[in-house]
């Protein structure tokens, strides 16, 4: 069952992460399938999967599916990776799909996103490409006293290092074509958000987000890239620097490490 509250938050790190591995032809036939008829899916602390993984996996994936959807004809299909011209495999993806599944199907499956049996646990996420709204972690904070590092990052943004590529990027995003610039760079820094954790450590961390200012995936990399890169001074704190990113090995989230997942301290979490 859902949590109070709901599930945590799943942040991705980058646009087409959940496509990361897969063989060109698979993710073209996949988007080649009806609209709103496909979902994409991670298993929870599982990587690209063995052989002898495969039909378990799909087994349990097409249970959930049957339950949630009460379909019968979808098709699960396993990851399947870049190959050589002698078949040897050349990555190692970790996103499954679902496809020929009717609308109202993979709406559900999509609006459930996150399911737990006893066999394993899946996230599901819509055939498409989306911008996340995680852009880094800083650490080398000493301390959030009084707000202090949200006030610092939220500075940073309205600064010349931050607020010209907000400009930049907005100009050409055809989301922004009615506003004017100062307004479209409002409503972006507006969507700005800090999530400051100490961890066990003493260190704190501090998790940015933001909204898109762009369209293009290339430029959304720019933007992450070109934000990772500024310092965040504060006259009352240590400046806070980009982490280096690292994937979840349980969620497969780009926000957190391993040993902090929030999954498997939900109630009645499976793993």
């Amino acid at each position: 069952p859902e949590p109070a509250g709901g599930f945590p938050a799943h942040d991705l790190s980058d646009p087409e992460q959940l496509l990361w591995g897969l063989s060109r032809d698979f993710v073209h036939d996949l988007w080649n399938e009806p609209e709103n008829t496909a979902v994409l899916v991670q298993v929870y602390l599982t990587h690209y999967p063995t052989a002898a993984q495969v039909r378990t996996i799909t087994n349990a994936i097409a249970m959930i599916t049957r339950v949630v959807t009460g379909e019968a004809s979808f098709r699960v299909l396993p990851p399947e990776p870049v190959r050589d011209a002698q078949g040897n495999r050349l990555t190692s993806p970790t996103t499954w799909a679902i496809v020929r599944l009717s609308p109202p199907g993979a709406h559900r499956m999509v609006l459930g996103r996150v399911f737990s049996s006893a066999e394993l646990s899946i996230m599901v996420y819509p055939r498409a490409i989306s911008f996340p709204d995680f852009l880094v972690s800083l650490g080398g904070f000493t301390e959030d006293h009084g707000g202090e590092i949200l006030e610092a990052i939220w500075a940073i943004f309205n600064g010349p290092r931050i607020l010209p590529l907000i400009l930049q990027y907005t100009r050409v995003n055809p989301i922004y074509a009615t506003y004017t610039p100062e307004a479209a760079a409002a409503a972006i820094i507006s969507s700005l958000r800090v999530s400051v954790q100490t961890m066990e450590n003493g260190n704190v961390v501090a998790t940015v987000y933001c909204q898109s200012p762009t369209s293009s995936v290339h430029s959304w990399r720019r933007w992450r890239d070109a934000v990772a890169q500024v310092p965040f001074r504060s006259f009352f704190n240590r400046t806070g620097i980009a982490r280096a990113p690292s994937i979840c090995e349980g969620c497969h989230g780009a926000s957190h490490p391993t040993h902090l997942c929030p999954y498997p301290s939900l109630p009645s979490w499976n793993g």
